[in-house]
């Protein structure tokens, strides 16, 4: 299956990465796979490059790819630009995923052209609902990871960062993002509680 991946950027923000991971994650699953960069590039451009995946800067190279699926990494609201491209691109034998970013509607017709929504989690999912005002096929699905993109730092940066941030702790729990309610789940607290409750040396970070 030939897959394209639409973005506006191939900077280093976090809806680049995960438009990078998901085209990746398409390639090493078997399928074709190419990249549409209707913006500025960046950094993940050189990195697709080196895993030997095409970076269209025109549409007239995306329709000559010839996708069968489209997944397009968006903010989530009206983008007349981001719409040119879609009527450009969809046709009745090729579907469109969004991955909404922020979880905003959008009521323009882009969000005709549009087959699934994917929200970063079920209180984007909600808000985007309450915001749309009706029923538009959707599902959650969280941004994908590389693991192997992390690794344990060195002992003394360990030892450096805990006596910084963390001075006195026992255990350090934590979590990793932007601080956006969408965008993480309160499991991080009501997991931590137990923990801060049998130990007044753990820091939730």
């Amino acid at each position: 299956m030939r897959i394209l991946t639409v973005c506006r950027s191939l900077g280093l923000g976090g809806t680049e990465r995960a438009a990078e991971t998901f085209t990746l994650g398409y390639r090493d699953a078997g399928h074709e796979t190419a990249v549409l960069n209707l913006g500025p590039t960046g950094p993940r451009e050189d990195k697709l490059l080196q895993k030997d995946i095409s970076v269209f800067h025109n549409l007239d190279e995306a329709v000559r790819f010839d996708p069968q699926i489209i997944h397009i990494h968006r903010r989530g609201q009206k983008d007349e630009y981001e719409t040119t491209a879609l009527k450009r691109l969809r046709t009745d034998k090729r579907r469109v995923l969004e991955t909404n970013v922020f979880a905003w509607a959008d009521y323009s017709k882009a969000e005709d052209l549009i087959d699934v929504h994917l929200l970063l989690s079920r209180w984007c999912l909600w808000a985007w609902r309450r915001r749309l005002g009706r029923m538009s096929p959707a599902v959650v699905l969280p941004y994908p990871l590389m693991p192997q993109q992390f690794c344990r730092a060195n002992f003394d940066d360990i030892t450096r960062f805990r006596a910084k941030w963390t001075p006195g702790a026992s255990f350090v729990c934590g979590r990793v993002a932007q601080p956006l309610p969408g965008k993480w789940h309160a499991a991080n607290i009501t997991g931590f509680l137990p923990l801060a409750q049998r130990d007044p040396n753990a820091y939730l970070l």
